[in-house]
């Protein structure tokens, strides 16, 4: 014998299921990261200590993600270029 099930027994049974599964919390962000980037000498151009180096680009890579913030008061070239270089940032390469 078969019994006839209400189909509010169903939406009741859907909303209670559906109130159960998510758990709001705020995002954290994770911990704190407390050490700076460090360069990826292995994949630099060019390689540290190289001399008479005359190439047009230098790129730089680092081990994990980077912000490109105030390049012009942050970055530091000596001998003083005698034109202004270009200095932007993607991912891990500077």
């Amino acid at each position: 014998m078969v019994k006839h099930i209400s189909p509010y027994f169903f939406a009741l049974f859907g909303l209670m299921l559906l109130a159960g599964c998510a758990q709001i919390n705020p995002l954290t962000g994770g911990e704190k990261d407390l050490f700076a980037p460090k360069i990826d000498s292995a994949h630099t151009f060019p390689s540290n200590g190289q001399l008479n180096f005359q190439g047009q680009d230098i790129e730089i890579k680092f081990d994990e993600y980077i912000v490109l913030d105030k390049p012009t008061e942050n970055i530091i070239i000596t001998p003083q270029p005698k034109v202004k270089p270009t200095i932007t940032s993607k991912n891990k390469k500077l």
